[in-house]
C-alpha cells in the first residue's frame, strides 16, 4: 500500500490503521472536480466562470496537495486561481483583506487551524460577499455555503474495515488503497439567502442536506 509515495510495509501496525485512515479521508482531484464542477453549475444567477480565492494553511504538506488538486480542478473549469496563503490565525484577516476585489469565491483548505477559526472564517467571507466551498460539512453548518467531501460514517466504517484485516493478519502493504465512494452535498440555504444567491430547486434536490 503507498500513500503520498512511501511504502507502509514496514509500518507498524498502528501507525499503519493510521495512515490508512489518512488515505481514506485525502482529496484526490476527481473530488475536486466533482465539487466544484456542482458549485460552477448548481447556482443560477451567479456564474463561477471567472476567479476563485483558495484559502489553504501552507504550513501543512497535506494542505498544499489538497491546494494542488483544487486549482487543477479550477482551471479545467476555467477559473482563474487566486491563493489565499495563512499559517496561524492572525494571518485569516488578512488574507480576506488581500482578496478584496480579486475572487468571486472561496475554496478553503480544512485543517486544524481552519477548523478552529471556522466561524470567523465564514463571517469575513460573509461580510465580503465571498460563496464559500468547503470538503466537510462541519464548515457549513456553522455559516459556510457548500460542501462536497466524503461521508465520514462511512470512511470509519471502512477504516474499521482495514483494521480488522490487519489484526487478522493482512500485512499493510498488501492491502489496496480505496478511494472513498459515498460522498455528501450540503447546502446552507440561509447562507445563500444573505449573498442573494439563487440556487435552483433542481440542484437543491441533488443535495444530501439542505440547511435552512
Amino acid at each position: 500500500m503507498l500513500f503520498g509515495g512511501r511504502s507502509l510495509g514496514g509500518a507498524c501496525h498502528w501507525q499503519s490503521v493510521h495512515s490508512t485512515v489518512q488515505n481514506l479521508a485525502h482529496v484526490d482531484r476527481a473530488f475536486a472536480a466533482a465539487g466544484l464542477g456542482r458549485w460552477d453549475h448548481g447556482l443560477d444567477n451567479r456564474p463561477f466562470s471567472h476567479r476563485l480565492a483558495i484559502m489553504a494553511n501552507v504550513d501543512l504538506p497535506s494542505a498544499e496537495m489538497e491546494m494542488g488538486g483544487v486549482q487543477t480542478a479550477a482551471r479545467t473549469l476555467g477559473l482563474e486561481v487566486v491563493p489565499a496563503e495563512i499559517r496561524r490565525a492572525e494571518d485569516i484577516a488578512p488574507a480576506f483583506e488581500g482578496l478584496k476585489g480579486r475572487a468571486d469565491a472561496l475554496y478553503v483548505v480544512g485543517d486544524a487551524l481552519v477548523i478552529t477559526h471556522r466561524i470567523r472564517i465564514n463571517t469575513l467571507a460573509l461580510a465580503a460577499r465571498l460563496p464559500t466551498i468547503y470538503y466537510f460539512r462541519e464548515y457549513v453548518e456553522v455559516g459556510g455555503l457548500m460542501s462536497y467531501g466524503p461521508n465520514i460514517p462511512d470512511l470509519f466504517r471502512r477504516a474499521a474495515d482495514y483494521v480488522d484485516k490487519i489484526l487478522r493478519g493482512a500485512k499493510p502493504g498488501e492491502i489496496p488503497v480505496e478511494q472513498a465512494t459515498k460522498f455528501d452535498l450540503v447546502i446552507n440555504l440561509t447562507t445563500a439567502k444573505a449573498l442573494g444567491l439563487t440556487i435552483p430547486e433542481t440542484f437543491l434536490v441533488r443535495a444530501d442536506e439542505v440547511i435552512e
